[in-house]
């Protein structure tokens, strides 16, 4: 392609596509990037699969998925979301699996470890989670093309450049970014020369949609200099970042206030603490059924739902939701017998029932929320004038009752968007792509390095984690290095532009012809303060920048000398690490002396099923 024609694709209207795929629900949204107005943003809502009464109203999907050869079909299609049918052997909640290499945080459900090796979040034989993810996507994709067929003429569309905008939550792990990426790419998106996938996080997608939206209504309820806290409450995870907001007109503009916060501790929290419920009062009975029976997706669990979406403290229940449920002979117990109904088939579900399984994640949520307005304090001396509330669980009665109790006692004002909570976020991704970034400062979630080397000695480090570090031998001087040393590059809470720079600069030793090629690991860290080396548990590998050094000039080098026919020498080597606001992934160039040298790449460690 010219660049004349690459000129006039850019300068076209491009389609500009919303992507989010939520641990339980999952949605899609689109809108030309000439659109002037976000209510020109439409959110998909005709899903196939979905009844009649429903179709071309339901704003998402359950992300659910079922493998045609583990259900006796003869197909070959797997089906999504809306498709699969309570009966089906179907996978659900994977998002919760993709970020495996993340450490549990003080606000994650402790029952989410015991839910992984249970039914309700198990893997398919010799499927990972990301083709779970992409198997997924796979489905939508297929939908979005149904789609563009039926809205644009083939001639128009096929020179019709598409953004395609996926969401992800902020607090995940750059691994976890690229996987979801690397599924989206998989799954058929973006698979034209012209077209692109980006990232943006959740909270900053809702922020956008909510504050845009919040504005348009009311004008004087955000003003130029309001504090705004976005809290995200999904299916897994809940999301909170906080902002100042710089300017209204004629574009929104955001400063992020203080590091976010987050943990998964979303609407599946209840499920899980619901299980654990079943579990006790119903033992064997209840654990021998099949997943099909009593798992995501199962007709028991939709009818859970349903009571789990109406829970409120102030409208009481009087009488116990009845959920159907066949259990077999059990040895019933006064407390079994007192909560199941053997003549029909029904568990009984009390008031107070449910108050237990949603007080744990309120608290939880509170004890983030609260500890936002902390950190927002803490950075800036004032306090948070509202908070945002988006997302599925966030249209919880009993979670905004909480909430608005809790904001009362703090003088925060409480409010939901007016365009709907729900799709907020998918809505938002579109805004994005049309309006451009609205955020110009973020704060830097943690601290990110590379790990070094020291000159070792013994007596000065007798002690070692052996399977995380290593001595080896440098092959120019000779000498011994102990590796595992961390060198911060850039510190959490580090004021970030939207797109980003760092440059680390170090010496490495290599030997020319054989081994012009190396790595350097690098690492993250969630703590306030970062540690010195990589025997801690915190401080959680990245990946590594692979780079091969065949553009160097060894006549520029000053440190060398033969061995042979080899030519062993040190070189100071630039590693330039560049962030863009588009994706938020690392990319990475090698220079000595002001000239680039070589070739590097980020390679991810990845830790998921």
């Amino acid at each position: 392609m010219s660049s004349v024609e690459t000129i006039s694709i850019r300068t076209r209207p491009r389609l500009i596509v919303g992507i989010d795929y939520g641990t339980t629900y999952s949605g899609l949204s689109f809108a030309m990037s000439t659109a002037t107005d976000f209510r020109d943003i439409k959110a998909w809502t005709a899903y196939p699969g979905a009844s009649s009464h429903r179709s071309g109203h339901c704003e998402k999907a359950p992300s659910l998925v079922s493998f045609d050869d583990e259900n006796g079909g003869e197909s070959g299609r797997d089906l999504w979301g809306y498709q699969v049918e309570p009966d089906m052997k179907a996978y659900a909640w994977t998002k919760l699996l993709l970020d495996g290499s993340a450490r549990a945080s003080e606000y994650d459900d402790p029952g989410l470890k015991k839910a992984i090796g249970s039914g309700m979040m198990k893997l398919p034989r010799g499927r990972t989670a990301k083709e779970i993810v992409t198997a997924y996507l796979r489905g939508m994709n297929t939908m979005y093309q149904g789609v563009v067929t039926e809205k644009f003429d083939h001639a128009y569309f096929d020179n019709l450049s598409v953004d395609f905008w996926l969401t992800v939550p902020a607090t995940w792990s750059d691994a976890a970014k690229r996987l979801t990426m690397e599924a989206a790419r998989d799954a058929g998106f973006a698979s034209r020369p012209h077209d692109r996938v980006r990232l943006i996080t959740e909270p900053e997608a809702a922020a956008h949609l909510a504050l845009k939206s919040s504005i348009h209504h009311v004008q004087d309820l955000i003003e130029v200099g309001s504090r705004v806290m976005v809290c995200d409450l999904g299916g897994g995870t809940v999301d909170i970042t906080s902002y100042e907001v710089q300017s209204i007109s004629p574009r929104l503009k955001l400063q992020e206030l203080c590091v976010g916060g987050g943990g998964k501790c979303g609407g599946t929290f209840v499920d899980r603490n619901f299980r654990a419920l079943m579990e006790r009062r119903f033992g064997e009975a209840f654990t021998s059924l099949d997943p099909e029976m009593t798992g995501p997706g199962s007709h028991f669990m939709d009818q859970f739902e349903m009571a789990k979406r109406d829970f409120s403290l102030k409208l009481r229940k009087t009488r116990p939701h009845r959920l159907h449920l066949l259990m077999g002979p059990w040895r019933p117990t006064p407390e079994s017998e007192k909560n199941y109904d053997s003549r029909f088939g029904h568990v009984l579900i009390t008031q107070d029932d449910m108050k237990t399984l949603f007080d744990p994640v309120g608290d939880k949520v509170i004890a983030l929320v609260a500890d936002q307005v902390n950190r927002a304090k803490k950075e800036t001396s004032k306090g948070i004038d509202h908070l945002v509330l988006v997302g599925g669980f966030g249209s919880s009665p009993y979670i905004k009752e909480r909430l608005k109790e809790w904001c009362l006692a703090q003088n925060i004002r409480i409010t939901t968007p007016w365009s709907g909570a729900w799709s907020a976020v998918v809505c938002g991704a579109v805004l994005r792509g049309i309006e451009g970034a609205v955020t110009t400062e973020r704060r830097c979630r943690r601290h990110y390095g590379y790990s070094g080397w020291k000159p070792y000695d013994p007596s000065k480090y007798p002690y070692f984690n052996k399977k995380k570090r290593s001595v080896v031998k440098l092959c120019y001087s000779g000498r011994y290095r102990l590796s595992g040393f961390m060198v911060w590059f850039v510190a959490k809470n580090d004021v970030l532009q939207d797109d980003w720079s760092v440059s680390a600069s170090l010496k490495v030793e290599h030997s020319f012809p054989d081994k012009l090629d190396g790595s350097i690991r690098l690492h993250a860290c969630s703590l306030d303060e970062g540690p010195d080396t990589i025997d801690s548990d915190d401080v959680q590998p990245v990946g590594e920048i692979k780079y091969i050094l065949n553009d160097l000039d060894l006549s520029t080098i000053t440190e060398k000398r033969m061995d042979g026919d080899q030519v062993k020498f040190k070189v100071a080597l630039t590693f330039n690490l560049h962030v863009s606001d588009e994706d938020g992934l690392f990319d990475v160039n090698i220079l000595h002396e002001g000239k680039e040298c070589g070739q590097g790449k980020i390679v991810f460690s990845y830790s998921v099923e």
